[in-house]
């Protein structure tokens, strides 16, 4: 089982800045992303429920680990990083960890030339 670096009582009761540099110190010892990305979600879950105003939590920690590579932890909780990104990058980013979506785009672009035609035109009678 995997050891957790911090216990619920530090997640919830040291300052966010303090979170921040200790999940960045974890990171470059263990170099677990599927770890950190899920205690950067805690944080942020933390900021809607309490008081403390901290827009993007790690930001540029998690800029560089979604921007460098791809993990199935990564793909699950992408959607909750949007913020973090300028749209060129997002859109980066989601082809890389869904392959198959640039196809589907283009599946999708095709069906809607093929709706302009009538479909009559095609039926064999």
């Amino acid at each position: 089982m995997l050891q957790q670096p911090f216990t619920p009582r530090q997640m919830f009761r040291l300052k966010p800045k303090t979170l921040e540099k200790r999940i960045t110190a974890y990171y470059a010892l263990s170099g677990d992303q599927d770890n950190v990305i899920k205690l950067v979600r805690v944080l942020q879950i933390r900021q809607v429920l309490g008081k403390e105003e901290v827009s993007k939590p790690c930001d540029e920690l998690i800029r560089r680990l979604y921007l460098n590579g791809a993990t199935e932890t990564m793909k699950r909780y992408c959607y909750y990083f949007y913020d973090y990104f300028t749209e060129a990058e997002w859109k980066e980013i989601l082809s890389r960890l869904f392959v198959v979506l640039p196809k589907l785009q283009r599946i999708y672009q095709l069906l809607v030339i093929l709706d302009c035609y009538q479909v009559e035109q095609f039926v064999i009678p």
